[in-house]
């Protein structure tokens, strides 16, 4: 299959994730040119505008002033949809940041408006592609641990109020979402993606301590036919970011990956390895390396997707709903003080799994 050729990339939106981004077109520039870039307050962005791409202040004259191949989506969280639909609608593919959407429908509406656009959207859920993920999913999917017993995620950060205070959208609940849609919500899908859809989510998200709508903080329990998961989060972690780990226990083997990213192999013991130590070590080195560059794997994974569904399109699957599907799932229990049965909430299109 031949590649496209060069492709045009808009950006619509400009923080601190931006930055990530264009190193990341930088580095592909033999198939990628950031041509234009669009949002409200470029005067006071901390990240340089990239010599030559046009500036706009409003995606209406971005989207108007002429076509793009792909429009990158880094708005706040809440501004996603209707970014999404405005570059689906111009003709465009879409990266956009995680999270897709707000909630589950939006996602769902998104998924479909790219379909019967013939484009392809994709989602920012690059820690997918972290060595000592896949390792973990692996030894999951293929049975190394035989049947799953108990899963824990913590994910204990610190944001502390002057990092709410910087811009006027965090932290609140129709920009931001708290810490299930913004901090956290890697974690999630990456439940999801490793363990499938749970069937039933209890627990709460809570504001303990900054001075914010949105949520500092989450504690819920997972229910799988046969296993039991845990999930708890805080932003309020003193005066560092702690952890953010994963905790698998199976019939045949033991995992756990931790660091500040789940970036490395802390326990790693199974009645039948498929792996060697230097393997494992390997994978644990490469993911720290990756931390700050997954973005260049997503926009390579894009490219070969793109190089390879030419004149197929919407054959290219769309972008997963499971981790929203959690994420939707949560807040209800949460709102509710009850347990939440998914399949009672969430349409079945939306609980499968995708093979990647």
């Amino acid at each position: 299959m031949p590649e496209l050729g060069k492709l045009s990339v808009a950006m619509i939106g400009f923080g601190r994730i931006a930055k990530r981004h264009i190193t990341a077109i930088q580095a592909l520039s033999d198939r990628l040119e950031l041509v234009a870039i669009c949002d409200p307050c470029l005067a006071d962005a901390a990240t340089p505008t990239p010599e030559g791409a046009a500036r706009h202040e409003h995606v209406d004259d971005l989207l108007a002033a002429r076509s793009y191949d792909l429009v990158c989506i880094t708005s706040p969280s809440g501004m996603h949809r209707e970014h999404v639909l405005a570059a689906l609608d111009a003709g465009a593919h879409v990266l956009a940041e995680k999270p897709l959407a707000m909630t589950l429908e939006d996602a769902r509406v998104l998924r479909a408006h790219a379909a019967r656009a013939k484009r392809a959207l994709f989602v920012c859920y690059q820690m997918r592609s972290y060595p000592t993920l896949r390792l973990l999913r692996r030894a999951v999917q293929e049975g190394h641990l035989g049947n799953v017993h108990a899963v824990d995620v913590r994910v204990f950060w610190t944001r502390p109020q002057d990092y709410y205070d910087a811009a006027p959208w965090r932290g609140t609940e129709s920009l931001d979402g708290g810490v299930l849609l913004n901090q956290t919500n890697h974690y999630l899908d990456l439940l999801g993606w490793i363990l499938g859809a749970p069937v039933a989510i209890s627990g709460r998200e809570a504001t303990l301590a900054r001075d914010i709508e949105a949520s500092d903080s989450a504690a819920f329990v997972l229910e799988w036919p046969e296993c039991l998961g845990t999930f708890m989060a805080s932003m309020l972690t003193y005066p560092r970011n702690l952890e953010a780990s994963m905790t698998i226990l199976g019939e045949r083997g033991t995992i756990r990956l931790g660091g500040p990213a789940c970036d490395k192999i802390e326990v790693w013991e199974l009645a039948a390895d498929f792996t060697t130590p230097a393997e494992r070590e390997d994978a644990s080195a490469r993911t720290r390396q990756m931390r700050d560059s997954g973005h260049l794997t997503l926009y390579r994974d894009l490219l070969d997707t793109l190089d390879n569904a030419t004149g197929q399109l919407p054959a290219v699957a769309g972008p997963p709903l499971i981790g929203a599907a959690i994420v939707d799932a949560a807040r209800a229990a949460s709102r509710t003080r009850q347990r939440v049965l998914l399949a009672d909430l969430i349409p079945a299109d939306c609980l499968e799994q995708a093979d990647e």
